[in-house]
């Protein structure tokens, strides 16, 4: 099946760009809506603020439900 996967291979890679095809218009400036605490490098080394890893997202961390139990007794 080498024709089916020349197909789908060439598919994929059609709707990919390359940074040659970026231009500085389509890259807008900083929001304001989240901050850079972070970084992951290319081997997964990851160094900054990664505390939020350790809660599940929309889920409060352990502190949080201690103060709320002590605060509704």
């Amino acid at each position: 099946m080498p024709i089916l996967k020349q197909l789908v291979s060439s598919s994929v890679h059609s709707k990919r760009r390359s940074r040659a095809d970026l231009t500085a218009e389509m890259i807008s400036a900083p929001l304001g809506d989240f901050r850079h605490t972070m970084h992951v490098g290319r081997a997964g080394d990851a160094f900054g603020d990664t505390s939020f890893l350790n809660s599940k997202a929309g889920e409060p961390d352990g502190e949080s439900l201690d103060e709320q139990a002590s605060s509704s007794s």
